[in-house]
């Protein structure tokens, strides 16, 4: 399993408006969202808070280098989209790929500015990162290789393009969240699930 697992740093920016900003709705045309982006950006508050909600009201597409979807042998193993959560994501990469992951906290890229405006902290404000959905971002088993070609670093806070935030494992060890205190604890169920 020479495999890191790579997250885009953004891939944690989403909130919940309502949370953060109870008088407003958001809107169902892409335009709406657009102008209500706009709006929120003019916000006092920090770049970062202003950068987080735009991400939520109008996620962007990130684009891959086609060397790394065409070579041989592949440099990227499996890759999803974060939609549902990043543990829940996470999960269905791993039991599809027949593998399991090894998950550092620390290297979760969180920007500074989720616990302000979620009014966060600590074991919840993690909790709150592996579940909240629509990042709408890459997650991926790569090579090393790949890892550098999309500039993903050890840590979240160093920039780059993308976080190194795990490895994939045999799957018999399950998926594990590695906390900053170095205690290990099955990764938690959450994320969104759809009912049909």
């Amino acid at each position: 399993f020479n495999c890191q697992l790579v997250a885009y740093l953004d891939i944690l920016s989403s909130i919940d408006p309502a949370r953060a900003f109870p008088a407003i709705s958001i809107a169902s045309s892409p335009a709406e969202m657009e102008r209500i982006a706009a709006a929120l950006g003019r916000v006092s508050r920090s770049p970062d808070a202003a950068r987080c909600i735009r991400r939520h009201l109008v996620p962007l597409a990130v684009p891959l280098d086609a060397a790394l979807l065409d070579s041989d042998p592949p440099r990227i193993t499996a890759m999803i989209d974060v939609s549902d959560g990043l543990a829940k994501d996470l999960s269905t990469l791993c039991a599809e790929s027949g593998v399991g992951a090894l998950v550092r906290e620390e290297a979760l890229p969180i920007p500074g500015a989720l616990g302000e405006l979620c009014g966060l902290e600590g074991a919840a404000l993690i909790d709150f990162a592996l579940s909240s959905g629509e990042e709408y971002v890459p997650l991926a088993a790569v090579t090393p290789e790949a890892a550098r070609m999309l500039g993903a670093v050890g840590s979240a806070d160093r920039g780059g393009g993308a976080a190194v935030i795990g490895t994939i494992v045999p799957a018999a060890e399950g998926i594990t969240l590695v906390g900053r205190d170095g205690k290990r604890r099955t990764m938690p169920a959450l994320g969104y699930e759809h009912m049909f």
